[in-house]
């Protein structure tokens, strides 16, 4: 029987490092939940929607999770672009049939996240940036299409 067929079960055996999850221990009988971020393409924006979860309370957590992101991006990489304009540099990259993209000010991690299509990513960069279409940053730049400018209502879709 495939995992498609069984939904949620009994996988992985997981315990502390500290030891707290044996028996008569403070999580001995508390729920884990493993991600696979090698083969299950959910894995990435799950641990992503878990850093923006937790990023104000656990902002070091939220880093660290952030540059696993990166990290595994890196590694996936099928395709990849990035520009720079200025002090903003953008990147959007394939990670196994979506799309991560990061924005970066003067070096340092501004926004990233992960969507569905490469034009997606590219429209987010645009945005967070608060870059328009008159800042002769198009499409072509990013290594889609014909070279129309991303902007409001362009290239937010495939």
């Amino acid at each position: 029987m495939g995992d498609k067929t069984r939904g949620l079960y009994g996988k992985f055996a997981v315990k502390r490092m500290d030891g707290s999850s044996a028996p008569g221990g403070e999580h001995a009988k508390c729920f884990h939940y493993v991600l696979d971020l090698d083969h299950d393409p959910y894995a990435v924006p799950a641990l992503k929607a878990y850093a923006d979860a937790c990023r104000e309370e656990y902002p070091l957590l939220a880093a660290d999770i952030d540059n696993v992101i990166v990290r595994k991006a890196a590694q996936t990489t099928v395709d990849a672009h990035s520009v720079t304009w200025g002090d903003w540099e953008g990147t959007v990259k394939d990670i196994g049939g979506r799309w991560w993209w990061s924005l970066r000010f003067q070096g340092m991690q501004v926004a990233n996240d992960v969507t569905e299509t490469k034009s997606k990513a590219v429209w987010a960069i645009r945005h967070a940036a608060n870059v328009t279409c008159s800042d002769g940053l198009s499409i072509a730049s990013w290594g889609i299409g014909d070279g129309h400018p991303v902007g409001e209502g362009v290239g937010e879709q495939d």
